[in-house]
């Protein structure tokens, strides 16, 4: 369990800044949402669309990111590597949602 544990420290230490970039890039889309809601427009600019279809993009690279450092990692077993790569994207898509709930509570 010990070396289950500093694994997964090892893996969120090296996916930190991709895990964050992801999350600021949610927030920054649910925001101009949001800001478009608040306003009353109803009609998005083609700006709005191509910001959301890059961030989405990156939001779907940074999970591939995350699964691919776990599995590039040599010192695991493969039932190691999928639990934590099952736990890591949970997390992940868990901590966008969340973000997306509090802004959308604003």
């Amino acid at each position: 369990m010990k070396s289950f544990l500093d694994e997964y420290r090892k893996v969120a230490n090296d996916t930190s800044g991709v895990i964050a970039l992801a999350i600021i890039q949610s927030l920054v889309v649910v925001a101009s949402a949001r800001k478009f809601d608040i306003s009353g427009d109803r009609w998005h600019s083609v700006l709005f669309w191509v910001f959301l279809l890059i961030s989405t993009a990156g939001l779907l690279m940074s999970a591939c990111c995350v699964g691919k450092s776990i599995l590039d990692s040599k010192d695991m077993s493969m039932l190691r590597k999928t639990v934590m790569l099952i736990l890591f994207e949970i997390v992940f898509v868990g901590v966008i949602i969340s973000s997306a709930i509090a802004i959308k509570s604003l």
